[in-house]
């Protein structure tokens, strides 16, 4: 599969083919004797990832995310999968078009971050990144404001101001600012 979905063929194959070569990987990814848990999250985080075009493909992707998220709860894995997983749900819920459902899944991810790892870890400013998109994605954009604002301000002090993930929260935050009518601030 990873020689596939590397090549040129991944992209020469109709979604029917993909999902079946999705679905064939999934059946025949449970565990083999040199197989861990953690090597198989990976493998269906690393599927769901592909985003196969369509909104079949998507609903593919949330799956395997969702399947991911049992194996971590039927055999347990480190705090970083569970993070990981939630975020790819609900990043993949609000593409799906329901950013109301990933809100709830981002704030708690947002939350259990702070508290494991700070405030002002790189991960923990991604989850509140995401977090704001996924609020303004939601019609609130009042919300988002100051979550990118705090977001922005996490990366200058981290990254410095001209690093490409700041430039990026910057960018967000005016996009934010001009759906609030508030381009002359931007």
């Amino acid at each position: 599969l990873d020689e596939t979905k590397d090549g040129l063929e991944w992209e020469g194959l109709g979604s029917k083919a993909r999902r079946s070569l999705l679905s064939r990987h999934v059946e025949i990814g449970g565990f083999q004797s040199n197989q861990s848990v953690d090597s198989l999250i990976d493998s269906h985080l690393q599927l769901a990832a592909l985003q196969p075009a369509g909104r079949l493909g998507w609903e593919t992707a949330f799956e395997l995310v969702r399947s991911a998220r049992s194996i971590v709860e039927e055999h347990g894995s480190g705090y970083q999968y569970v993070a990981l997983i939630d975020d790819s749900a609900a990043w993949l819920l609000t593409e799906l078009g329901f950013p109301d459902d990933a809100l709830a899944i981002y704030e708690e991810s947002l939350a259990e971050r702070e508290r494991t790892l700070g405030p002002e870890h790189p991960d923990t400013l991604t989850n509140r990144g995401n977090l704001a998109g996924c609020l303004q994605a939601a019609g609130l954009a009042e919300a988002a404001l100051p979550q990118f604002e705090t977001t922005l301000q996490g990366l200058e002090q981290l990254l410095g101001p001209n690093h490409p993930d700041t430039l990026s929260g910057r960018n967000n935050l005016a996009l934010c600012l001009e759906v609030l009518g508030h381009g002359d601030e931007a």
